[in-house]
């Protein structure tokens, strides 16, 4: 329960845990597009090519550091479905969940 303060108190009888979080969104409640972009960085992440900085953005295209080449035709086809293409620069792109 909120207080009008903006503080979240348990119902009386209920404690909270310390380790409580917010229930943590699943395929069946999220937004389609957030969960094509979840299981596509999911996929990516599997080639990764940076540790570091595994994303950048830049006019409207959200770039991802994986090396295209280590997936196979299966994998580049369910990418290129949820909205990521390789890039002839190397790696993947997408304009869907780079634009605003």
């Amino acid at each position: 329960m909120d207080h009008a303060d903006g503080q979240h108190q348990e119902p009386e009888g209920e404690q909270a845990r310390p380790d409580a979080r917010p229930e943590a969104a699943t395929a069946t409640t999220m937004p389609p597009a957030w969960s094509d972009l979840i299981e596509g960085l999911t996929l990516l992440a599997k080639h990764h090519t940076s540790d570091i900085s595994p994303l950048h953005c830049e006019h409207d295209t959200l770039n991802v550091m994986a090396d295209d080449e280590a997936f196979t035709g299966e994998e580049i086809a369910r990418l290129d479905h949820l909205g990521f293409s390789v890039s002839s620069e190397g790696g993947f792109y997408s304009f869907r969940f780079g634009s605003a």
